[in-house]
């Protein structure tokens, strides 16, 4: 019997070990991830982004169409391709911030965009924006008042 309980003995402090060496295990991989943190904190930053707007004729007369175009880019000046970009239209006079999406258009590989705006076209205030990405900020251009 002496050696019965001798060999629990033996188990029961083997079993002890094995808890400990999981639980310092725990810990040190906890630590772990707890230094991998920072890092992935530091690449889901966003570039910065820049949207240019003119518009051709730069003031069109009445009953004449005209183009708004322009460039997506980061504020490094590289250019973004295949990202939409919207244009936002309201009546001129309108309060400040009714502007609404009125068309999409996914810039080329260089950058750019364009829209036409109709002949019928009331005077309006316009805006292009781009609304991000995972990797870019959002950006607006400034308002341009469409007057004929």
């Amino acid at each position: 019997m002496d050696t019965i309980i001798i060999m629990d003995f033996q188990c029961n402090h083997i079993h002890g070990r094995i808890n400990r060496s999981w639980i310092v295990l725990t810990i040190v991989f906890s630590l772990m991830l707890l230094t991998l943190v920072p890092v992935s904190a530091a690449v889901t930053e966003k570039v910065p982004t820049t949207i240019s707007m003119t518009i051709d004729p730069a003031t069109p007369k009445d009953g004449e169409g005209f183009m708004v175009t322009g460039v997506l880019k980061t504020k490094g000046g590289e250019v973004l391709g295949n990202k939409y970009v919207y244009l936002d239209s309201t009546k001129a006079g309108a309060q400040h911030g009714t502007l609404q999406p009125l068309w999409q258009v996914k810039t080329s590989t260089t950058g750019t965009y364009s829209f036409y705006r109709p002949p019928q076209s009331p005077d309006e205030d316009l805006r292009v924006r781009f609304d991000g990405t995972t990797f870019y900020t959002n950006c607006t251009s400034e308002v341009v008042k469409i007057k004929r």
